[in-house]
């Protein structure tokens, strides 16, 4: 999607036909299952397929043509890679014109290549950048738990912390020390809680994001894929 368009359902352009955007984004969206690098701009045109305008279906060529001219991308495993989860986590917050919600984005790497990731809108209002992130936080740990199941079943090795690394000061801080107060904690939509207890009970463990947070960006749209559409 071109960096940095906004979108909102209040739009004043044309309409179009509704069904042949629904069929669109629906062949969109298989795409996003081996092309993580299209979840965010396909998760983003896809919250208009009620009463869609022309400046959503503008949107939806341009992923078009960005396809078109990126069809030799794809997901490289490294042989002798990692063979450990290790997820990052990150928030966009309040960027949703329409309701003020933030988007959460979580991907999850093994042997150096994403095998899970999300990119989605999230669903209560955000107070602050640090409720966002740990709603976000909140998402990765969901996914972390269910992936370090599916990788010791399918591997048969015991099943090992998964380390999760978080954008945020304040929310890892959060995660990991229950007796931190601030206004944030005192939030009901708040989920430290669900996080903080997988940790406790050896299922996740979680850091200040490091090395290779850059494409979780992806996720949230902040951060170009550095391709134009042909």
């Amino acid at each position: 999607m071109e960096p940095g368009l906004k979108l909102t359902k209040e739009d004043d352009s044309s309409e179009v036909d509704a069904t042949e955007y629904r069929k669109v984004i629906g062949c969109l969206r298989y795409l996003t299952h081996t092309r993580p690098d299209l979840a965010y701009s396909v998760g983003y045109v896809s919250r208009y397929m009620q009463s869609p305008r022309a400046s959503h279906y503008q949107a939806v060529k341009y992923i078009l043509r960005y396809i078109k001219g990126t069809t030799d991308l794809g997901i490289h495993y490294k042989k002798g890679g990692s063979n450990m989860l290790l997820g990052f986590s990150d928030s966009s917050f309040a960027v949703d014109l329409d309701d003020g919600k933030g988007t959460t984005g979580v991907v999850f790497y093994f042997n150096d290549g994403p095998v899970a990731w999300i990119s989605q809108k999230q669903s209560t209002v955000a107070l602050s950048s640090c409720e966002a992130e740990l709603m976000a936080a909140n998402s990765a740990a969901c996914q972390g738990v269910w992936l370090r199941g599916l990788l010791a079943e399918m591997t048969g090795r015991k099943e090992e912390p998964v380390m999760i690394k978080v954008d945020s000061q304040s929310a890892t801080a959060l995660i990991k020390n229950p007796g931190f107060r601030s206004t944030v904690a005192t939030q009901p939509s708040i989920s430290r809680p669900l996080v903080a207890s997988t940790g406790s009970r050896g299922q996740l463990s979680s850091s200040m994001v490091g090395w290779g947070a850059e494409f979780v960006k992806v996720l949230l749209g902040t951060h170009s894929t550095k391709t134009e559409p042909s």
